[in-house]
């Protein structure tokens, strides 16, 4: 990893330099040497925008106004006063693999005047901050770059140390333990920052011209299973380690996205992830808060679909009062996988009636199909489960209604022929 000191910027009158060495060299003669010769030049171009990138650092900092601009912005965003404690050196990771060391303003909580003992760690969040840093976004000593490169990593590869496997290949070397801690303050920041807009959001008025605006919107929930790992309290174990407890959860996700004419996904347009391990009222208000800032109210129709889970559906007026969205555009959808099981579930409760009557799979999947299919039955929840009653007892089957299709009155598929 090639380390660069701000002092010695103006040392290179020519960035290019290295990249010219690199030019007057042999053409390559083959496939090895041109391997040799990409990747050379790769790294050799990275590093000379990290220079580059020093060079502005600098300017920055010898640019006084800015420097008092980026104190006075700390000060005022800080909750406790600061004070200034000179410069200090720290490292910055660039996106071309350069860690660079710069001398910058540092500040730091006043104590002065409070009572007890001192305290000699460092707390959570660390002990200050610097200010000129920070207003350019660099923050856990990386540049902006390179932490979005270091998330989209850890995010599509299987394991932090895979991430670093990859993140070595296109020239950027860092270990796993940096790698946890970028991506972790990563997620933190933006769980606050997202927090804080859907906060504004519903203060805001709806904005008419979303992204949303004018579009056949789907709207998905979901609940599942996850184990989690909690550190047991008092002595470790005779292998010096700490005993832990395996929990199970419920993590919740919630995807937006938009459908073309055909009710298919708009591939041109990527949807909304996000999810959570809070309850029911958490992923609802986070769910309120994304329809509201997109804009969802003023889109043609939205289409919520989830199964049948009780936390799900006894919520779903609040998209009409909390997000306003119209009660004419909105429309429930039960998953046809989740529809399928509730019917073979209801028929299952017929015990006297022989196995040869009993609907077939196949049978009670084009129910289902019939039920959440666009244009199908219509009637509310409860006038589908009663076609569907209808039907089956057409069929020569009684419908046999019990407990499960009591949970399909209350949370199946209702009119979709206006979406």
């Amino acid at each position: 990893m090639l380390t660069l000191m701000h002092q010695h910027a103006h040392v290179h009158p020519h960035p290019f330099s290295s990249l010219e060495v690199l030019l007057a060299e042999p053409f390559p003669h083959t496939p090895q040497e041109m391997l040799q010769l990409e990747q050379r030049l790769s790294t050799a171009a990275a590093q000379t925008a990290d220079q580059m990138v020093l060079v502005q650092l600098t300017r920055t900092h010898e640019a006084e106004a800015f420097v008092r601009q980026a104190i006075a912005h700390a000060r005022a965003q800080s909750p406790v006063p600061l004070v200034h404690k000179g410069f200090r050196m720290t490292s910055v990771l660039l996106l071309g693999g350069t860690r660079i060391v710069i001398e910058t303003p540092y500040l730091r909580e006043d104590r002065r005047g409070r009572r007890g003992r001192r305290r000699r760690t460092r707390g959570p969040h660390g002990a200050g901050c610097y200010p000129v840093l920070e207003v350019l976004g660099i923050a856990d000593r990386v540049s902006p770059a390179t932490r979005s490169e270091v998330a989209l990593h850890v995010v599509q590869a299987a394991s932090y140390r895979e991430a670093a496997e990859m993140l070595a290949r296109r020239g950027l070397a860092c270990d796993v333990s940096s790698l946890v801690r970028i991506s972790t303050a990563t997620a933190e920041t933006s769980s606050r920052l997202r927090d804080a807009a859907l906060a504004a959001a519903l203060r805001l008025p709806v904005p008419p011209h979303g992204p949303l605006a004018g579009k056949r919107v789907r709207v998905s929930l979901d609940g599942g299973r996850v184990r989690t790992r909690r550190r047991r309290r008092g002595r470790k174990t005779a292998k010096g380690r700490h005993g832990f407890s395996t929990p199970w959860r419920e993590p919740r996700l919630l995807v937006i996205d938009i459908l073309d004419a055909q009710g298919q996904p708009d591939r041109l347009r990527l949807p909304l992830y996000d999810g959570l391990l809070g309850d029911a009222e958490a992923v609802w208000a986070l769910l309120i808060g994304s329809v509201r800032v997109l804009g969802a109210a003023y889109a043609d129709v939205v289409e919520c679909i989830a199964d049948g889970a009780e936390w799900m559906w006894k919520r779903v007026e609040r998209l009409s009062t909390l997000a306003e969205i119209p009660a004419s555009k909105l429309v429930e959808v039960l998953d046809f996988s989740h529809a399928s099981q509730y019917l073979s579930e209801t028929i299952a409760t017929c015990r006297t009636m022989p196995k040869a009557q009993r609907p077939t799979p196949g049978a009670v999947q084009a129910l289902a199909a019939r039920a959440t299919a666009p244009g199908g039955w219509g009637g509310g929840r409860d006038g589908s489960v009663a076609h569907i009653g209808h039907d089956i007892s057409e069929q020569g089957h009684p419908t046999g209604l019990g407990l499960c299709g009591d949970a399909c009155a209350s949370h199946a598929v209702c009119d979709a022929g206006e979406g």
